[in-house]
């Protein structure tokens, strides 16, 4: 072999890598650098709900629900999820509010206090003990447009039930292309 050859081929496996990783760099700063900033409404339960004594269970793992989907979807970058707290008096109204996730100036509002570009709302609905389904509604923040909507049915009100409806709903959302986020 060429003398200038091995030089130039020894050159080229050091600097591959190198491009390699280079590339990988790139490509993956502007996901991070571009993510659309998301309020996430606190989760809510509706339908058979007559069981009072249950109340502070649902409450409790709806509160899960809505971390679990917040830390997801700020885990993968999908989106930058805000802290609710600025917007804590707004929230407080909303709360006593029935049907919120169904509220376009809601999430309007709530966008606005949080200067958010996106809001999402959840709802658990409860046609029974054994069936249900996970509502989640995708706002944009300015106009208030469904970018997304999505139910998801599932078996089982307990938290492997709820929170595996939660972990496909993190995926679909993960597959929303970016200019339809």
């Amino acid at each position: 072999m060429h003398p200038d050859w091995e030089e130039l081929m020894t050159r080229f496996a050091f600097a591959l890598p190198l491009a390699a990783l280079w590339v990988v760099a790139v490509a993956a700063a502007p996901a991070q650098a571009g993510a659309l900033r998301l309020a996430l409404l606190e989760a809510e339960v509706d339908g058979d709900i007559s069981d009072s004594s249950r109340r502070p269970e649902w409450d409790a793992r709806l509160r899960r629900l809505t971390d679990r989907v917040s830390d997801g979807l700020s885990r993968d970058g999908t989106y930058e999820v805000v802290d609710p707290a600025p917007a804590a008096r707004l929230y407080e109204t909303h709360r006593r509010r029935r049907n919120v996730h169904a509220c376009e100036i809601c999430a309007i509002r709530v966008a606005e206090e949080l200067r958010a570009d996106r809001v999402l709302a959840l709802h658990v609905f409860r046609m029974s003990n054994l069936v249900l389904s996970l509502h989640a509604v995708l706002r944009d923040g300015a106009t208030g447009e469904v970018r997304y909507a999505r139910v998801l049915g599932f078996r089982g009100d307990n938290d492997t039930s709820w929170f595996k409806a939660a972990d496909y709903l993190m995926r679909d959302m993960a597959d929303i292309p970016s200019e339809e986020r």
